[in-house]
C-alpha cells in the first residue's frame, strides 16, 4: 500500500465480503495468505482472517462496499535516511576465495547445528566459538562476497534452522559491506544475525513446522521467541548488546504491525532492520514447511512492494541493488539456449555476470561445466551472449547444490 492509501483498522469480527485487506496485524509471511493485499470474496477467507489476526487494515478506496468513515485513518510511514558509503573493493578473486569460503560454510553449519541442539537441551554455548565463526564469515565476505553468497543457495542435510541462521548472517554481512560498513561493524552485525532466532529453541517441538493455522496460544508462543532469544543472549558474557537487540526486534515492522512491541520504523535499530530484510529474503527463497520457495526475482519484487510497510523502504531499495538483477546462485537461460548458474557478479556489471554453464542448447549436460564471463562478450556483435530470462532449476533437472559444491575450476 502506498503512503497515500486511506486505510481503516478493522477488527476481524467486523469484516465483510468485498472489503479489501491491505495489511495484517502481523507479517504476511507468517499468515496462510499467499498474496499481500486481496479482496475478501468468501466465508472461508473471513474465517481464516479471524483465526489468524485480531485486526487488519482495510483499503477504503479498493473496497467494493462502504467502509464506515468514523474509523478511517491514514498510515504514513516515516523513513530513516541512510547515507550509503563507498563499497570496499574486492581484494581476492572468486576462484581463490571459493575453496576457503566453502570450508568456512561447512564448519559453521556443523557448529551452529550443535549450538542449537545444545540450547534445546538446556545447555548454553561457548560465545568464543560463535565469535570465531563470525570472524571467518565476515572476513570472507570482505575479501569477496560472491563466494559466500553462492553458498547460501545450496541444500544442506543440516537442520533448516542452522542453514537459515548462517544464510541470514551471510546476507546481512554482504549487505552491510555493500552499504560501506567496515569489518568491525560486519563482525558485530554478524553475531546478531547468526543468533537472531536462538529463541526458537524454547518453542515446543513441531510448532514452527505446523501445517494448520496457529491457535492464539501458539501465536503467542511464536511471537514470544524474540523475547526468549533476547533473555537467553543476555545471560552470556561477551555477547554485544546489539545482538540482544536484534534477537528481540528482528520481527518488528516499519508500520508497527510486528512484534513483540509493535515498534515503528524510526524506533527499530539499524542492525535489526538489516537482519529483518535478510531474514525474510532467505525465508521466502528457501521456503518453509508452510510456504514453498519462490525465486529470488519474485522475492525481490515482493519485498519492493512491501517497502515502507514491513521494512525500512530505503534499505530495501539498497538491498535490491546489492542483490542485483541476476542474483548470485540464480539459474539463467542465454540467447544461445544454454543454461547456467550465476556464480559471481558486481554492481559495475549487473547485466554481465560470470556463469557456470551446465546445459547446452539442446539440454545436453556439460561435463565438466563451463565457466563463462559474459563481460568478455559484451561488445562482440558476432558472438554476443546475453541472458534472456531467469528459470527454475528444477524445470531442467538441475541440482544446484551438486554443481556449487564441486570444484568449480577443475579442469
Amino acid at each position: 500500500m502506498s503512503k497515500d492509501t486511506i486505510t481503516q483498522k478493522v477488527d476481524t469480527s467486523d469484516l465483510k465480503k468485498s472489503m479489501y485487506v491491505s495489511e495484517l496485524d502481523r507479517p504476511w509471511i507468517e499468515s496462510p495468505f499467499i498474496f499481500q493485499g486481496f479482496l475478501i470474496t468468501s466465508d472461508q477467507e473471513l474465517a481464516q482472517l479471524a483465526n489468524t489476526c485480531k485486526y487488519v487494515y482495510v483499503d477504503v478506496l479498493k473496497s467494493k462496499v462502504e467502509v464506515p468513515q468514523r474509523m478511517v485513518m491514514t498510515t504514513p510511514i516515516k523513513r530513516n535516511h541512510y547515507e550509503k558509503k563507498e563499497t570496499p573493493p574486492v581484494v581476492v578473486s572468486f576462484e581463490k576465495e571459493f575453496a576457503r569460503a566453502k570450508s568456512i560454510y561447512i564448519d559453521t553449519i556443523e557448529n551452529i547445528t550443535q549450538l542449537l541442539f545444545d540450547l534445546r537441551a538446556g545447555k548454553l554455548f561457548a560465545v568464543e566459538d560463535v565469535k570465531n565463526s563470525v570472524i571467518e564469515i565476515t572476513g570472507s565476505v570482505m575479501r569477496n562476497p560472491s563466494s559466500m553468497m553462492l553458498l547460501t543457495q545450496i541444500e544442506s542435510h543440516s537442520s533448516h534452522a542452522a542453514k537459515h541462521a548462517l544464510n541470514v548472517c551471510i546476507l546481512s554481512a554482504a549487505f552491510a559491506r555493500y552499504l560501506g560498513m567496515n569489518h568491525e561493524q560486519l563482525y558485530e552485525l554478524g553475531i546478531g544475525a547468526l543468533l537472531h532466532d536462538v529463541g526458537e529453541t524454547c518453542l515446543p517441538d513441531g510448532l514452527i513446522d505446523k501445517q494448520e493455522n496457529y491457535t492464539p496460544e501458539e501465536l503467542h508462543l511464536l511471537h514470544n521467541h524474540t523475547i526468549e532469544g533476547g533473555n537467553l543472549l543476555s545471560k552470556l558474557e561477551g555477547i554485544p548488546p546489539s545482538a540482544i537487540t536484534i534477537a528481540m526486534t528482528h520481527h518488528e515492522r516499519a508500520n508497527g504491525s510486528g512484534y513483540p512491541r509493535r515498534l515503528s520504523n524510526e524506533q527499530i535499530d539499524l542492525f535489526a532492520r538489516i537482519v529483518s530484510i535478510a531474514d525474510v529474503y532467505d525465508a521466502v527463497t528457501t521456503g518453509t514447511a508452510r510456504e514453498p520457495a519462490i525465486t529470488s526475482t519474485d522475492a525481490l519484487k515482493s519485498m519492493y512492494d512491501w517497502r515502507d510497510e514491513l521494512f525500512d523502504g530505503e534499505l530495501v531499495e539498497l538491498f535490491i541493488q546489492s542483490i542485483g538483477i541476476y542474483p548470485i546462485g540464480s539459474t539463467v537461460q542465454l540467447n544461445s539456449g544454454e543454461i547456467g548458474i550465476v556464480i559471481t557478479a558486481s554492481s559495475e556489471r549487473r547485466l554481465t555476470p560470470t556463469l557456470m554453464l551446465v546445459l547446452g542448447p539442446n539440454n545436453e549436460t556439460y561435463q565438466p561445466p563451463l565457466i563463462l564471463n559474459l563481460a568478455q562478450y559484451k561488445d562482440q556483435e558476432s558472438q554476443k551472449y546475453e541472458i534472456t530470462n531467469i528459470v527454475r532449476p528444477e524445470d531442467y533437472g538441475i541440482d544446484k547444490t551438486s554443481y556449487i559444491m564441486r570444484d568449480l575450476y577443475a579442469s
